[in-house]
């Protein structure tokens, strides 16, 4: 049966990388992107995902856990999916305090010294420089409800060891960009948790191996009696 997309609706967010090469102390916030009941989106800490980024050192490694929920209650299924958008030279940084520090080109050349690594459900989205989408170019499924729910991404900053101290007290900006779509019927779409296909394909070749040496055996008895 045909699947009729009845509503669809995104939003852009600014996520803050305020990296500060130095000793501090930092206090670090839950990160929640809710997607209410009146079809909008919502985030917590001033649309600012990756507070626990603030602070990280050279040679850390620093994961935030980003909570996807969903507040609506409906008989129609809502998928919600992510996006990576890249800055334009045109616009370069958007916030005030991370333009009036930085150029697009600083701004590109330190994110480019950073890795991230975003998951879902222990499996990899995009992993790759942080001046680059990577995986997440294009949108990606992140989850699936027909309910209130939640679902969670982890997203994972690494800083070089060799990082030198030109880059301390340096600001960055990553855009993602969430969208909801809901569906009028049950959806059957990946959500990026592939962990069992492996042994479920496997498995299956085995079956099939198995049936094929039974027919086998039971044509040669039958040839022989």
């Amino acid at each position: 049966m045909k699947k009729m997309m009845i509503f669809k609706k995104s939003l852009a967010l600014f996520l803050s990388l305020l990296l500060l090469c130095s000793l501090g102390v930092v206090a670090f916030a839950d990160s929640t992107v809710t997607y209410a009941t009146d079809h909008k989106f919502y985030v917590t800490a001033d649309n600012e995902l990756f507070d626990s980024f603030k602070g990280i050192m050279p040679g850390d490694s620093r994961t935030e856990t980003i909570t996807v929920q969903n507040l609506c209650k409906t008989d129609r299924y809502i998928c919600i999916y992510l996006q990576a958008v890249p800055h334009s030279p045109a616009t370069g940084p958007h916030v005030p305090a991370v333009a009036a520090a930085e150029s697009y080109d600083s701004m590109m050349d330190f994110l480019s010294q950073l890795s991230l690594t975003v998951t879902l459900n222990a499996a990899p989205l995009s992993q790759g420089p942080a001046d680059k989408p990577a995986g997440l170019a294009d949108r990606k499924l992140i989850a699936v409800f027909n309910a209130p729910g939640k679902a969670t991404v982890q997203a994972t900053l690494t800083v070089p060891i060799t990082m030198g101290n030109e880059y301390a007290q340096r600001m960055g900006e990553i855009d993602w960009v969430f969208t909801a779509e809901e569906w009028g019927e049950p959806v059957n779409l990946r959500t990026g948790d592939d962990s069992n296909m492996t042994l479920w394909l496997l498995l299956t070749l085995i079956s099939m191996a198995a049936l094929t040496w039974m027919f086998i055996v039971i044509r040669r008895k039958k040839k022989s009696s």
